[in-house]
């Protein structure tokens, strides 16, 4: 991992329900097929932000203005319509989200926020948003390309069309395993964890 990857952290809206068990499942059928990972899985999750604090203090610090800038949004849909596969280097493949209003809005105003407090973040303006089922990171091994090609022609012809209520994010470490949750914000109160 790069130095600039190594800080990162990441602001990812938890997927539940029937959504996240199709997710699950198809990650582990994939997973299992092509011996890519080991328990645990990767976590499932739809990344609206990165950021890239210099140090602990300014860390807390965006978790904070984080906290704060979330409040301004309720819980809100996800819609996955099939699948997509995103080319080497990445290798990934994953379900893909419907672009929407809500969610790229909820990532432009925590960017906004962080930006405006001096706090280094990826631009999300043409992020394609998706849940990575598998992808080489995190795995114990990179897949052929030729097991690329055949997984993602194989996904093609799934037929996933669902939609879930994100009513948590929550600010990960770069590190896995373990997942390290550094803070968690719901959107259906003002009390966070």
């Amino acid at each position: 991992m790069s130095d600039r990857t190594e800080r990162a952290y990441y602001l990812v809206a938890i997927p539940q329900g029937e959504l996240l068990q199709e997710a699950a499942r198809l990650q582990r059928e994939v997973s299992n097929r092509y011996c890519m990972y080991d328990e645990p899985y990767p976590a499932l999750h739809v990344t609206v932000g990165t950021v890239y604090p210099e140090n602990a203090e300014q860390l807390q610090q965006a978790s904070c203005i984080m906290k704060r800038t979330l409040r301004c949004f309720v819980p809100f849909d996800i819609h996955v319509n099939g699948s997509s596969c995103f080319s080497p280097p990445n290798k990934s493949l994953n379900l893909a989200v419907i672009e929407d209003s809500t969610v790229r809005q909820l990532a432009k105003t925590v960017q906004h926020s962080l930006a405006s407090a001096g706090i280094s973040c990826q631009d999300m303006t043409d992020w394609d948003f998706h849940i990575t089922l598998v992808s080489p990171i995190y795995a114990k091994r990179e897949w052929s390309g030729e097991e690329f090609r055949q997984v993602c022609n194989l996904m093609e012809t799934q037929s996933v069309q669902l939609t879930c209520t994100v009513r948590m994010l929550e600010l990960w470490s770069p590190t896995f395993p373990p997942l390290i949750v550094i803070d968690r914000y719901s959107l259906e109160s003002t009390s966070y964890t």
